[in-house]
């Protein structure tokens, strides 16, 4: 599969299948992240079959600076980023260059590939460039964490279960946005 056919790498918003989003509107991010991953992992085990992750994420400095500049802390490195770095998910160095690495994700398998901790670093700690998507054959859409502490959506194929997706994230914790015309 390639993802640009599917996603605008400049504005994951104007790609042509994008549904919309989900952000974290309560008081702790790390909370809310954590809420938005088990949300994710219930939904990819719901929809079961394969899963694909493509990234291109890096970190974008040393662990001195992800300490000074992002405040990571000791733990953050142990729960987070090596299992990220481990898994492939995320690279040590950054290089405009770098292509999509792609790698499956087997149904059940979402914390242990080191999946979950790269989401966790891109929507709660920061510190990191680069492109991280999720694509679900069953469901026929992609996945991606963002900043705001939440998911976006672009289905690949317009009969999709995206409103699925979306049903997990109707609390009071989380707000849904959806494009005008979804």
């Amino acid at each position: 599969m390639d993802i640009s056919r599917y996603v605008d790498l400049h504005s994951y918003s104007s790609s042509k299948g994008f549904v919309g989003y989900v952000e974290y509107v309560g008081e702790n991010p790390r909370s809310g992240t954590d809420a938005a991953l088990d949300n994710l992992e219930r939904f990819l085990c719901l929809a079961s079959g394969e899963s694909i992750v493509f990234t291109t994420l890096a970190f974008k400095g040393s662990k001195r600076s992800l300490k000074g500049v992002y405040g990571y802390e000791e733990a953050d490195f142990r729960a987070y980023v090596e299992p990220a770095v481990g898994s492939e998910m995320v690279s040590k160095c950054y290089d405009e260059s770098c292509s999509f690495r792609v790698l499956p994700l087997i149904n059940g398998n979402f914390r242990d590939s080191g999946l979950r901790s790269a989401c966790y670093i891109v929507m709660a700690l920061d510190g990191v460039a680069g492109h991280l998507f999720i694509f679900s054959r069953a469901a026929s859409v992609i996945f991606y964490p963002h900043d705001d502490t939440g998911f976006g959506v672009i289905a690949v194929e317009k009969d999709n279960l995206s409103s699925v997706f979306f049903d997990f994230f109707k609390t009071d914790s989380f707000k849904v946005n959806l494009k005008n015309n979804y």
